[in-house]
C-alpha cells in the first residue's frame, strides 16, 4: 500500500480507496450516425435525466453539460462533465432537438437543406 502523506488522516483515505476502488467511467460514450435527413448522436448518460443535462449553442459550437450534487447528513456527492463540438456548416442550428431515454441522450443535427444544394458549374 501507498501512503501519500505520513498524517493519520490521509492514512485512512489510503485504505479506503485501495479497498473501495472507483469503477466509474468518466468519459461518456459517443457514436454519430448520418443519413440524408441529419446527423443523430448517441451519448451513454447512464443515471441522467433531461432535467441533468444541458444543451447550448452558441457561435456553431453545441456544449453539453450536466452538473448534480447529492448531500445527506453523512454524504457528500458531485458528478459534472462538459463537451463542447463545432457544428457542422450544413446543420440546422433552429432544428436541432435532444431527448434522453434508458441511459441515452439522443441529440439530431437535421441538414439545413439551402446549405446542401449542389449543382453542376461550367467552366468558361
Amino acid at each position: 500500500m501507498i501512503t501519500l502523506f505520513k498524517d493519520p488522516f490521509f492514512g485512512e483515505f489510503d485504505w479506503y480507496f485501495n479497498h473501495y476502488p472507483c469503477k466509474c467511467e468518466t468519459t461518456s460514450k459517443i457514436k454519430v450516425d448520418k443519413d440524408d435527413e441529419g446527423y443523430k448522436v448517441l451519448m451513454s448518460v447512464p443515471g441522467l435525466t433531461k432535467e441533468d443535462i444541458d444543451l447550448n449553442i452558441k457561435d456553431g459550437v453545441i456544449t453539453i453539460s450536466h452538473e448534480k450534487e447529492e448531500k445527506t447528513d453523512d454524504q457528500y456527492f458531485m458528478s459534472s462533465f462538459t463537451k463542447s463540438y463545432n457544428l457542422p456548416d450544413d446543420v440546422n442550428v433552429d432544428k436541432i432537438s435532444g431527448k434522453v431515454e434508458n441511459g441515452v441522450l439522443e441529440i439530431v443535427l437535421p441538414f439545413d437543406k439551402k446549405k446542401i444544394k449542389s449543382r453542376q458549374i461550367e467552366i468558361q
